[in-house]
């Protein structure tokens, strides 16, 4: 890649692809730049010319590049009929599956919601893009009140509860109506009075008000 002012001043060369560079992209803040080869990577540069990271995961060549328009994230298409979501670090975040051939461009919505893509297989497709506690969220709320996360028994469901409890942004209200589930849950099914207890402990001290079961 070459960087260059407007005036037609070349200011960097940037060397690390093995192959074709295929396609690139500024962060909005005009502070990165992305570029996709046919080496099938992503590299990430500041523009001073500096490689900062250096992103696999496709198969296929590199497409179509896009940042998300609060800068944080980089979604990807390629030739092996997949997009991929990273995080500003080179963190991959998300597969996007579903285009059966070639996708051949790709964008973000101006809201970072939502991710648009069209492919060779004569589709567009409509994804929910963008921060990765949005996608959290609504898996989250759909298993609010499920037994796999209320009454969970394995060490995976604990896992997946405790990660809904911090990162899938509830209120802390909501927070504390699912403890005091997870709590009456322990009390009538396990007996374990112990354990319901200090749920709703953790259901007060989130929100004081909440209705705790006698």
């Amino acid at each position: 890649l070459r960087l260059w002012d407007t005036n037609g001043k070349l200011l960097h060369t940037l060397n690390g692809h093995t192959e074709s560079v295929f396609a690139l992209a500024f962060s909005p803040d005009g502070k990165y730049i992305v570029s996709g080869s046919t080496d099938r990577t992503l590299k990430l540069w500041d523009t001073n010319g500096k490689l900062l990271h250096t992103l696999n995961g496709h198969t296929q060549l590199i497409s179509a590049l896009a940042f998300s328009p609060d800068g944080k994230y980089i979604v990807s298409s390629s030739a092996d009929s997949t997009l991929r979501l990273w995080d500003i670090n080179g963190k991959l975040l998300h597969t996007f599956n579903g285009h059966t051939s070639f996708v051949l461009a790709l964008a973000f919505s101006p809201d970072g919601k939502y991710i648009v893509s069209g492919s060779d297989d004569s589709t567009l497709r409509l994804w929910l893009g963008g921060n990765w506690q949005d996608w959290l969220k609504i898996g989250c709320d759909r298993l609010y009140n499920h037994p796999a996360l209320v009454h969970a028994k394995t060490e995976e469901a604990k896992g997946a509860a405790q990660t809904c409890l911090n990162y899938a942004n509830w209120s802390n209200t909501k927070k504390a109506q699912f403890l005091v589930n997870q709590g009456q849950a322990l009390s009538q099914l396990d007996r374990d009075i112990k354990g319901a207890n200090a749920k709703f402990n953790q259901a007060r001290k989130l929100d004081p008000s909440v209705t705790i079961p006698r």
